[in-house]
């Protein structure tokens, strides 16, 4: 839920603390992420001479700036190569205003990466230190189960503030904002054999699902096709209070929700998954991760907006209403990273879907590369023209993917228990090849 005393400032002054843009920034994150009717001044300081830098730090343990001039002040992968971080972090406590937020993300784990010398490696229980060392109050400190870093999140405030009693109370309803399509029409095209809605109602009808789970609800149109028992997962669902779909909803992110190993109610039955979350590739790795760990051999973990229709449509900042963003990525890293996995992409309206068969729960593929397979990929990129002519792509009515849905809920019809479904993961390997010859 968004922060409600910052939330309804016109203008949130933002100071990323070590931001050189040296892999990147998290500008873009404030950039999608505030409401429109908010301005953000994002300032960056570092003691590089990044020329992109607003300010350049004489001293590494002084801010330029005056006491409590920063709404939020951010630091990331930075205090491992800050020899007294303390002191750093004192500063960071000095520029933040009473009723801000200090967020600070630091490794964990991971190979010795000197800039130019890299000193520590960081825990849950140090940012309580922080605070304590600071004057600050700590709100939340978790660790990353992705690696190789496994990075320490905390997030700090001053002792002054505290959350509006009325706060929790507060309606979760949200207002779907249109976004203004795009001036130049080109941009905004949208094709496919036939619309995604359709495809996902027949994976319902063919595989009698036990369970199906949804991550990115958005209005409920595709939740709702589910006759069987089913989850969403949404941080802001745009349904208005009366729709009888809030009892399958969760009002979370993704992260949140499956960081609690409690919430189990699709143990052993997650049969059909739908992602269509953040439209960002980090995003989207980190949903595959949350679910495969949670699959068993027979689960059908389908992927949305593969393929844009145009380049400004695969930006990672949104510029027009069909927006994929660089969710397209994703079929190449599982190719490269997973070619244990057998992958369909399918030509869907208006963005195209990709099937996702064999799913593992023990790989940790994934999970131990995460760190380096983001820094790898989250640079913008334009697609392939492979990728915009939708090359390889099985139309949704292609007989094949009947035919292995069928296979798979067969399997699955006679399974006692999740293991019983290995014989699925032996045809995705021996059969499936040969019956999509030399489509793919």
């Amino acid at each position: 839920m968004p922060d409600r005393v910052l939330a309804g400032r016109p203008i949130l002054r933002v100071l990323d603390v070590g931001g050189a843009e040296i892999n990147g920034s998290y500008r873009p994150l404030f950039a999608s992420t505030l409401a429109a009717a908010t301005r953000c001044e994002y300032l960056v300081s570092d003691i590089a001479g990044d020329t992109r830098l607003n300010a350049v730090q004489a001293d590494p343990y002084q801010l330029p700036f005056h006491d409590g001039g920063f709404d939020v002040v951010i630091s990331g992968q930075t205090f491992e190569h800050c020899e007294f971080f303390w002191l750093l972090f004192k500063e960071m406590a000095r520029v933040c205003s009473p009723e801000g937020v200090i967020i600070l993300i630091a490794p964990s784990a991971g190979a010795i990466h000197r800039y130019p010398v890299d000193c520590y490696r960081f825990l849950p229980d140090s940012c309580q230190a922080l605070a304590r060392y600071a004057g600050l109050e700590l709100v939340e400190s978790w660790r990353d189960e992705r690696g190789p870093f496994y990075n320490v999140v905390g997030v700090f405030r001053s002792k002054e503030w505290r959350r509006p009693v009325a706060e929790a109370a507060l309606p979760v309803v949200q207002e779907y904002d249109a976004f203004t399509p795009h001036p130049d029409a080109a941009y905004e095209v949208m094709r496919g054999a036939a619309p995604t809605s359709d495809f996902l109602q027949y994976l319902h009808q063919v595989l009698e699902p036990r369970f199906y789970l949804e991550i990115g609800v958005f209005m409920g149109a595709s939740l709702q096709l589910a006759n069987c028992p089913a989850l969403g997962i949404d941080p802001a669902p745009c349904m208005g209070p009366d729709n009888p779909l809030w009892e399958k909803i969760v009002v979370a992110t993704s992260d949140d929700y499956f960081f609690d190993e409690s919430n189990r109610a699709y143990q052993g039955m997650l049969d059909l998954v739908y992602i269509d979350g953040m439209h960002l590739i980090e995003n989207v790795i980190k949903d595959f991760i949350n679910i495969e760990a949670r699959s068993h051999p027979g689960t059908i973990i389908v992927l949305d907006d593969i393929y844009p229709n145009h380049p400004v449509q695969a930006r990672r900042e949104r510029e027009t209403l069909a927006w994929t963003g660089d969710v397209w990525k994703i079929v190449q890293i599982l190719r490269d990273v997973r070619p244990d996995l057998e992958l369909i992409p399918v030509d869907t309206y208006p963005a195209g879907t990709l099937i996702v068969l064999g799913a593992d729960a023990g790989n940790q593929n994934f999970s131990k590369g995460f760190d380096f397979i983001v820094d790898s990929w989250q640079k913008p990129q334009d697609p392939p023209q492979d990728v915009l002519q939708r090359k390889g792509a099985l139309h949704p009515s292609d007989p094949v993917i009947g035919q292995l849905l069928s296979r798979v809920k067969t399997v699955r019809c006679h399974a006692a228990v999740p293991a019983d479904m290995q014989p699925v993961r032996t045809f995705y390997h021996d059969s499936l090849p040969r019956m999509l010859g030399n489509l793919l």
